[in-house]
């Protein structure tokens, strides 16, 4: 069946071919042919009539003409072209609308080594899989290459090059595959002739609805343009508007991965990769101390400083500036307020339900889950690690990227409760404190805000006390500092862009805080905290952490307490203590009750009782405990001889054993000569 869309093949008086005299009148008998060829294989056609002898000319214009009944002009054209291709032209024309036939013809428009063997594989391909997949694999695996890809986009002359970018750009609307279309994409701006057209091509990419897309742009937009200052502002945009939820693979520079870890990558390839490992660990270090000592700082606020930067950070977030930024003096008021703030806002919000706090939140929430991403990119390692709190699989011989982990959660998950997490878990309560924040709040807020008093009842009884604790978390967000933190580090060596928006500030002079449409809640920081000499949150006098006005947390050795284990220990209880759920608890309580009294009056039985001590064991109750008491045979100054209770395994049996235990050794291994 003639496909006439292709064009008409006109008819050559063959009868006349013999009498030609001269090339120059073959050539004027073939004119007609020439001119409904493209411009681009006119030459090829020209070489093909003048270099083929005659009685092989006239049955190659037969068959070619056949192909033209048969399939269309196309396939004429390439039988005379390329006779020995002929018939797999006529077969992958024959396979594919009349549109794209230029797109096949256009592979004969390529001067490269082994073209034949290559345009063979693409129009077998065709045959098989189709012209879309054979087209994007040629293109993605460069097995075949029968297009005339430049090394760089925007410099492609090839005369094939029209053909081919029409294709693509059809592809890119017609196609239902995204993966299809997203390769369009990539490989148009590589059939543009000029560095002009080819970022106008970019820029349509860079402002799609399309995430991928937008990040295939700036991927094309640092190739084209590496060293403008544009480059790595795109790159951060495009990493800070996508969620990323649909996980692209692709192949950029050589790089196979998902196209978010591609952009990473190209945002800190120059910057970041320029630095020595030492150089890395040093500035990581420094950053690390540096934004550490913001979570144990006990120097006064500068609220100044704090509310301009607050009306910065808006900004940067889309929103208007704040109406007013509120202080409180310990983090429990605020979270108390914060919760009754929303039930005064949103008096209908369901906890499961719950909304974001506000843009802003939005936009710091968005800059963590690119910043918490750099320490994958740098080490490449993309699976659970277990033993670190955001999933990563960081070995001890990887310095660096342990070093981000670590900073970005604060810099202290490592070690036992440090303050922001010991306050977010403390549950200690001032008197009248949800009728104060209530106060406080319509005081500051009636004239400005319109707070519908009958909507909130301040009942302490009635609040939310999960509300309580999640806004105690945002207030006190260790991660969200050592994102901060880790992102000061990516600014440092030009990775991220110099576009500031004061977060960096707030947290620097003030205790934490929680932004709300309208209203920023910001606290004071603590008027001192107590540690011991590992460094641990500790105080057997008083309290660890302890505000201004008196709220505070109560800690021995690291491990949070109730007040009264401080204030009064006399009030403690056998049963209380055998109730608790915490080993680490437990045993400071014990400590704190006394330990000779404790075993008195638990209900211990003694298991064993001889030269190397006293073995005391309760087997009863939630938590089974032994103990040992040794002598210290070295006297005191006064000449006494101080008594040790030594906690084992319940699962002891005598004296000697459960002393050996504790030097890590047998019981028939222990016989010591002089004891100390």
């Amino acid at each position: 069946m003639t496909n006439k869309d292709c064009g008409q093949l006109p008819a050559i008086d063959l009868s006349g071919l013999n009498h030609c005299t001269s090339k120059r009148e073959k050539l004027r008998l073939f004119a007609s042919l020439f001119k409904c060829a493209p411009k681009s294989v006119g030459s090829q056609l020209k070489r093909v009539v003048n270099d083929t002898p005659v009685d092989e000319l006239i049955p190659l214009l037969a068959k070619a003409h056949s192909m033209y009944v048969e399939v269309c002009c196309h396939a004429a054209l390439a039988t005379l072209l390329e006779p020995s291709l002929a018939m797999a032209y006529a077969i992958a024309l024959n396979k594919t609308p009349s549109q794209d036939h230029n797109m096949i013809f256009a592979t004969l428009m390529q001067s490269q080594e082994n073209r034949e063997e290559n345009v063979y594989l693409l129009l077998a391909e065709i045959d098989r899989i189709g012209l879309c997949n054979a087209v994007v694999d040629a293109l993605e695996r460069d097995r075949m290459p029968v297009f005339g890809v430049t090394a760089a986009p925007g410099k492609n002359n090839n005369p094939s090059a029209p053909y081919v970018k029409k294709f693509l750009l059809r592809l890119l609307l017609s196609s239902t595959d995204t993966s299809t279309r997203l390769i369009a994409v990539k490989w148009l701006p590589f059939f543009t002739s000029t560095k002009a057209e080819c970022l106008s091509l970019i820029n349509q990419n860079l402002h799609d609805e399309d995430e991928n897309i937008r990040a295939i742009g700036a991927l094309q937009l640092s190739n084209v343009i590496p060293e403008s200052p544009e480059v790595q502002s795109r790159l951060w945009k495009t990493m800070q508007d996508s969620r990323w939820n649909d996980r692209q693979l692709m192949i950029f520079n050589g790089e196979r991965a998902d196209l978010a870890m591609l952009v990473l990558k190209r945002i800190v390839d120059r910057p970041f990769m320029q630095l020595t490992r030492e150089e890395q660990l040093e500035m990581l270090t420094q950053n690390g101390v540096f934004w550490c000592g913001q979570i144990n700082s006990t120097d006064p606020v500068n609220r100044d400083v704090v509310e301009k930067n607050v009306r910065r950070l808006y900004e940067a977030a889309g929103c208007a500036a704040p109406h007013t930024v509120l202080w409180f003096k310990n983090p429990r008021m605020v979270a108390i307020a914060a919760t009754l703030l929303e039930t005064a806002i949103r008096p209908d919000s369901e906890s499961d339900g719950w909304n974001p706090l506000s843009k802003v939140q939005r936009y710091i929430g968005n800059l963590e889950f690119v910043i918490k991403r750099f320490p994958d990119l740098v080490q490449g390692s993309l699976s659970p690690w277990p033993f670190g709190p955001n999933g990563w699989r960081i070995s001890e011989e990887q310095p660096f990227a342990v070093g981000s982990a670590r900073m970005l959660n604060g810099g202290h998950w490592q070690q036992q409760l440090h303050p922001w997490s010991a306050i977010s878990g403390c549950t200690n309560e001032l008197p009248n404190e949800v009728a104060n924040a209530w106060d406080r709040l319509q005081h500051e807020l009636s004239s400005k805000m319109e707070l519908l008093v009958s909507r909130v009842d301040p009942d302490p009884a009635l609040l939310d006390k999960s509300r309580i604790s999640s806004y105690m978390s945002i207030l006190l967000d260790h991660v969200r500092l050592g994102m901060v933190g880790y992102r000061s580090i990516l600014k440092a060596i030009g990775a991220c862009p110099d576009g500031e928006d004061g977060l960096e500030e707030i947290l620097q002079n003030c205790g934490g805080f929680i932004p709300f449409e309208n209203v920023v809640i910001a606290i004071e920081r603590p008027y001192q905290i107590n540690r011991d000499s590992q460094d641990r949150l500790h105080n057997l006098m008083g309290k660890s952490i302890e505000y201004e006005d008196g709220w505070g947390v109560y800690s021995v050795c690291g491990v949070s307490v109730v007040p009264h284990l401080i204030t009064d220990p006399s009030k403690l209880t056998v049963a209380e203590v055998e109730s608790q759920w915490s080993a680490e608890v437990s045993r400071i309580m014990i400590d704190r009750y006394g330990v000779e009294r404790f075993i008195q009056d638990c209900g211990t039985e003694v298991i064993d009782q001889s030269e190397y001590g006293v073995l005391y064991c309760k087997r009863t109750g939630r938590s089974p405990f032994a103990m040992v008491k040794v002598i210290n045979r070295s006297p005191e100054p006064d000449g006494s001889f101080k008594t040790y209770f030594l906690e084992v395994p319940p699962t002891m049996t005598t004296a000697r054993a459960a002393i050996a235990w504790t030097f890590e050794m047998e019981e028939s291994e222990y016989s010591p000569i002089v004891e100390t």
